[in-house]
């Protein structure tokens, strides 16, 4: 688990600079993606209508909103977490037409692991997995990967080091087990 950062009472300076980012990078970028992106892909959709007799992306949302992703959905990708590679944004899909599981180097992990002689169940990805197959019904399921992943680089490092062997415990595995 992270440490948290401990503040003196009169660090007012730091509390402002994460204050500020906080603001910069998730509100303003919130009202960019409301006044930018969602434009162009309105403007996007509105050609595309014209030409082929489609919703408009107003509709579609109001449609998604109020009947869900079933149907709307086709395609389950599993992807890395990674900043540089959102799958919608890849793939240049519309809201609705990618169900996306996301999480380091696009690792699947076994839905049982044996840790200390116990049994232990890893529900997140499998069960989003599931949930898109017998739910959502998907027709594809995409794993997508990407170049410098830094997941990958360190799982190469961990197995490929002489020093480390998959049967030995690594450093954080007593973290794994307490998590919550």
């Amino acid at each position: 688990m992270p440490k948290t950062q401990r503040r003196d009472e009169n660090d007012d300076d730091s509390k402002k600079d994460d204050d500020d980012a906080i603001q910069s990078v998730l509100v303003s970028g919130y009202k960019r993606f409301r006044r930018e992106t969602m434009m162009t892909m309105c403007r996007r959709n509105k050609e595309e209508e014209e030409e082929n007799e489609n919703e408009t992306m107003e509709t579609r949302l109001k449609r998604l909103s109020r009947e869900g992703q079933k149907g709307a959905c086709k395609i389950l990708c599993v992807s890395c977490c990674d900043s540089r590679c959102d799958p919608t944004a890849v793939f240049d899909a519309k809201p609705g037409e990618i169900f996306s599981v996301r999480n380091v180097a696009n690792v699947v992990p076994p839905l049982v692991v044996k840790r200390k002689e116990k049994m232990m169940k890893d529900h997140g990805t499998v069960s989003a997995i599931e949930y898109a197959v017998k739910s959502l019904e998907v027709e594809a399921i995409v794993v997508l990967g990407h170049a410098q992943c830094g997941g990958c680089a360190h799982a190469l490092h961990l197995f490929s080091s002489p020093k480390t062997k998959t049967s030995e415990k690594t450093k954080d595995d007593d973290d794994d087990v307490n998590d919550d």
